[in-house]
């Protein structure tokens, strides 16, 4: 059943999942009602590892159950950036697609760096994460 009222179920120990005992199947309008309380709306921007690109959309729960999602048009550019530096420091600068001259310029700004110093800039990935 789609819906279920579980008034009975456990997880033994080192069972990666729990059990049901005793439940009842209902409609989605009755769970709703019953768990009014535990319904929510919120923006999700995140860096999604698995897709390798930021996820933002706004999603409808009731509990930990996800009713709906739908993409968000024009998610709040600090969290998009923060989803952005998290997916970076997580996975590393080969996320991002340098072009010739854009390695080029990097590894000219990292000598001058090197044997000159200040004010030529760090452009390490440690430096760029940073």
């Amino acid at each position: 059943a789609p819906w279920l009222a579980v008034a009975v179920a456990d997880r033994p120990v080192g069972d990666a999942f729990a059990r049901v005992r005793l439940a009842a199947a209902v409609d989605e309008e009755t769970a709703r009602r019953a768990a009014g309380a535990l319904h929510g709306v919120r923006e999700e921007v995140r860096w999604d590892g698995a897709r390798g690109d930021v996820v933002a959309r706004e999603v409808e729960t009731l509990g930990a159950v996800e009713l709906s999602a739908r993409p968000l048009s024009s998610p709040d550019p600090a969290r998009v950036r923060e989803a952005v530096l998290d997916g970076l420091r997580g996975e590393g600068l080969g996320l991002l697609r340098w072009s010739e001259g854009a390695r080029s310029l990097r590894a000219r700004l990292a000598f001058l760096h090197r044997e000159l110093g200040e004010p030529w800039p760090d452009v390490s990935d440690e430096a760029l994460l940073e």
